[in-house]
């Protein structure tokens, strides 16, 4: 299927005039001409987005028309991990190149951030946030010249303020020395409500037959786990997940038509051939795959006092500490300066590459700086498109941590509570083989050596990562945006 799509996507580029006029990589001479250095960097990060949701990564829906051509115009990374299962933890990876090992909710503080860095070099930076959680008090504001939180929380939106902000400062930004600007939306992410214009997917979604019969093997719990309610038909929760599904998918198209705006707005300010502009999500997204784990399933019981949905309330869907492919494999696509055009990559990278990748294409010489040496040692710029070569990539978060290696096992390590147990008890462990196809079966009795020795390299991993952190949610502002986006039931209030 992802050869089929790559296939798709770059005839349809070459039909646009890839290596001439908006979709160029360069001047006349196609790749080649492209400047080897950016002058100004763009990160675009779409809040709750999953890898296999867009064409370029294989999916047979029309969701991701210019995002699959930007990635024609430059470099994929199929295998990408965010570094934890929601925004916070994994943003702070993201702009400081460091692993988290902890609850963590606030940047370092004596750690350099990436705006931090850009700005030190004598770059513009400014962001434009359209997830709360992001604004509140945490310090995802350093470095930044200027740093706008959109209430208007869609992709549209966000490009809009960008472009604003753009025009405002002009003649400054283009006889300046560049800029970085930080991009940030939110519309995948749950109530899935895209504007009607984008809310034109129906039906089943590909490859839900094997869904369907996950659901229905489930569907016999349902009078055990729902005894004083008459719980949704069969029929009945796969109609209102089949909506969920088409909703998001619509909501990706939504954040798809902001690209486009991007690129062409970027074209006319003669600024394009001297941007690279990086694509990335926080993290992905369940839509039903999977049953909820005992603690979720408890929750959700007790709200509701029991499961009137039926086996859409058995199922995950959001983002907590579910490490499927579906929630931790993110999208990352480069295009620009530096960038090879129309390439793949399939080694394991991560988001905590982008912290090196954007300093070298700047040209930001970090020697003597006080940097923690997990940001110098874990990241790998991903300038000039190579492959990259990491053994085995690792995340954390909501008390989980999980192990991903290049062969293709992963481990899940949960603390006890997930599960209902005592929490002075063993913890849980999970593995699976991706390299079979739909895996969805945990194999850790069949694999014990597996199982063993990657305990151990998660051991060592953390031990070697740790810190001193601030954990604490910082005030009742960022207990309110946690509320407001579904966190609470899972971190405490």
């Amino acid at each position: 299927m992802v050869a089929r799509a790559t296939t798709a996507l770059v005839g349809a580029a070459l039909a646009l005039g890839l290596g001439s006029g908006l979709w160029s990589c360069g001047g006349g001479e196609g790749a080649d001409a492209s400047p080897e250095r950016p002058r100004n960097v763009i990160l675009f990060v779409v809040d709750t987005l999953r890898a296999d949701r867009l064409g370029c990564y294989g999916y047979e829906r029309d969701t991701s028309p210019n995002i699959d051509l930007l990635a024609a115009r430059g470099t994929l990374y199929e295998n990408n991990r965010s570094q934890a299962p929601w925004t916070v933890p994994s943003m702070i990876s993201m702009m400081t190149g460091l692993y988290v090992t902890d609850e963590e909710q606030v940047l370092p503080p004596n750690q350099p951030t990436l705006a931090e860095l850009v700005q030190e070099s004598g770059r513009t930076t400014a962001a434009f946030i359209g997830n709360r959680v992001l604004t509140t008090n945490r310090g995802f504001e350093r470095g930044f010249d200027h740093f706008e939180y959109t209430s208007r929380k869609r992709a549209l939106s966000v490009f809009k303020r960008f472009r604003d902000w753009y025009e405002a400062n002009e003649v400054e930004l283009e006889s300046g020395d560049g800029f970085f600007a930080w991009l940030h939306a939110l519309d995948p992410h749950h109530p899935y409500e895209p504007k009607e214009q984008y809310d034109v997917f129906e039906g089943a979604r590909p490859g839900q037959s094997e869904l369907e019969r996950r659901w229905a093997r489930e569907a016999p719990r349902l009078a055990e786990l729902s005894p004083n309610l008459e719980p949704w038909s069969l029929d009945e929760a796969r109609e209102f997940i089949e909506v969920e599904s088409n909703r998001y998918d619509g909501e990706v198209l939504a954040s798809d038509a902001a690209v486009k705006q991007l690129m062409e707005f970027l074209h006319e300010q003669g600024q394009l051939e001297d941007t690279l502009l990086i694509f990335a999500a926080d993290h992905g997204e369940l839509l039903y795959e999977y049953p909820h784990y005992p603690l979720e399933l408890s929750i959700k019981r007790e709200s509701n006092g029991g499961l009137p949905r039926g086996v859409a309330d058995m199922f995950a869907v959001g983002h907590r500490a579910w490490y499927y492919p579906e929630l931790w494999n993110t999208p990352l696509i480069l295009a620009g300066p530096g960038i090879p055009a129309g390439q793949r990559r399939t080694g394991l990278s991560g988001n905590l590459d982008l912290w090196p990748t954007i300093l070298e294409a700047l040209e930001i010489d970090t020697d003597g700086l006080a940097i923690d040496e997990g940001a110098l040692r874990e990241g790998r710029s991903l300038v000039g498109g190579p492959e990259i070569e990491r053994e085995r990539i690792y995340a954390h978060g909501f008390q989980t941590t999980a192990v991903l290696e290049a062969e293709g096992l992963q481990l899940i390590d949960h603390a006890p509570r997930r599960f209902l147990l005592d929490e002075d008890g063993p913890r849980v462990q999970e593995l699976y083989d991706l390299r079979l196809a739909g895996e969805i079966h945990d194999r850790i009795d069949e694999y014990p050596a597996d199982g063993a020795r990657m305990t151990s390299q998660m051991g060592a991993w953390r031990s070697s990562h740790q810190r001193q952190v601030v954990i604490t949610v910082p005030g009742t502002e960022a207990q309110d945006a946690l509320r407001e986006l579904g966190y609470l039931d899972e971190l405490g209030d």
